[in-house]
């Protein structure tokens, strides 16, 4: 999630003025049925991301048996091949970021097929093309290089801002997503999945206040022209930042009776994340536990405190201090999977904007092509110089690891 300062004293009248706003028919799941409703009817398709319910056991015998039969598990000589797990953080325009490593992972010919891949806002949608791999790179480069404001959205009057869901008109980056997930790329989702590779993407579910992870290959693999709405409509709510881009209602059933829920950017309640919070996986719990794990944190942002003067007008400390907010809720979830990783003796990895990235001369409007290819180059750079990755988050040091209970890997 990122907003931009200049929109500020827009999203702040139409908190006073809302009532104004025509709110298009829906129907609203009720109190009870929250727990009990389902998109398309089936149960599988999602969980609640602050859950230990999430069925792991039977889950994973059977996404061992596909990796197993698709030769993903066992190297020749018996051995196991590492298990490589992605995760992708939100950030906007941020996103060209993650681009740029992905391509020069790519193109240093290492970069490797990964088992699960998981998005959030702007991870969501490089997510998809992430988890479908390098063929993918040549759409995933443009989007983030190419791509500029203009191309997505067109910001809306005054008055049709407060007469409607959004501060923009954003039909134009609804078709560029829907024409992009196109049947082969939905095949291609499934045929994975049936690989026993995971694609999990978050939204957040407004009425309940809940981050809902979707299992996106299970989507996909369902082939009918609702699953291929659904899939949309998943990666459009997972990167529609509340009041400038418009809410998605996603369809839910429960014995016949149609309701909808009302889904937004993930971001509001996770900037990253790789399983539902409650869920604990010690080594114990695994299946092959000496099997290596590597996972991948990504977040297209910045992670460190920086300095920047803050103007002493309305919209200059709101801005600054939401995007302060942001940062800390983006720390406190990275190292939520820190302590996860260790927890899973997974080996940890996390890439990050640092302090090196210039950025005095670029313009800080939102999708602004020249500042989002810098990213990308810097981002592509850090990769090839071998720099890029740390084993454990900045600033925490071994007397903060002791306190978490986290044993440091030599």
């Amino acid at each position: 999630m990122q907003l931009n300062q200049k929109y500020l004293f827009f999203l702040l009248s139409l908190l006073f003025i809302s009532g104004c706003s025509t709110v298009p028919d829906y129907t609203p799941v009720p109190e009870h049925l929250v727990d009990k409703v389902e998109p398309m009817g089936i149960p599988e398709i999602r969980a609640w991301g602050d859950v230990n319910d999430y069925v792991i056991g039977t889950y994973g015998e059977t996404v061992l048996a596909r990796q197993d039969a698709a030769g993903l598990l066992l190297n020749e000589d018996g051995s196991f091949k590492e298990a490589n797990m992605l995760t992708l953080s939100g950030g906007g325009e941020n996103g060209a970021f993650g681009a740029g490593i992905l391509k020069a992972w790519s193109d240093s010919g290492s970069r490797p097929e990964f088992l699960a891949v998981t998005g959030i806002s702007t991870g969501a949608i490089i997510s998809v093309f992430a988890f479908l791999g390098t063929d993918y790179d040549d759409q995933l480069t443009s989007f983030y290089t190419s791509t500029d404001a203009k191309d997505l959205y067109v910001k809306k009057g005054f008055l049709a801002a407060i007469t409607s869901l959004s501060l923009f008109d954003t039909s134009q980056f609804e078709s560029k997503v829907r024409d992009t997930i196109n049947p082969e790329l939905l095949s291609r989702t499934a045929e994975a999945y049936e690989q026993g590779r995971i694609l999990l993407i978050g939204t957040t579910n407004l009425d309940v206040q809940r981050m809902a992870i979707w299992d996106m290959g299970y989507i996909a693999s369902l082939e009918t022209p609702e699953a291929e709405k659904l899939f949309e409509d998943i990666v459009l709510a997972s990167a529609s930042i509340p009041g400038m881009f418009p809410a998605v209602p996603v369809n839910v059933e429960y014995e016949g009776e149609q309701y909808q829920e009302i889904h937004v950017d993930g971001g509001v309640v996770r900037q990253v994340f790789l399983l539902p919070d409650e869920i604990s996986i010690t080594p114990e719990l695994l299946t092959y536990p000496e099997r290596d794990r590597n996972l991948f944190v990504i977040r297209n942002g910045e992670f460190k405190a920086s300095y920047k003067q803050t103007e002493l007008k309305l919209l200059s400390i709101t801005g600054r201090s939401i995007s302060t907010l942001l940062k800390y809720q983006g720390r406190g979830d990275v190292m939520r999977l820190y302590n996860k990783a260790h927890e899973a003796n997974m080996n940890f990895n996390m890439a990050y904007i640092d302090d090196d990235f210039e950025r005095e001369d670029l313009s800080s409007d939102s999708f602004e092509k020249e500042y989002m290819q810098a990213l990308f180059d810097y981002g592509y750079t850090k990769f090839q110089l071998g720099n890029l990755w740390k084993a454990k988050p900045p600033g925490i040091d071994s007397k903060e690891l002791k306190f978490l209970k986290i044993s440091e890997k030599p």
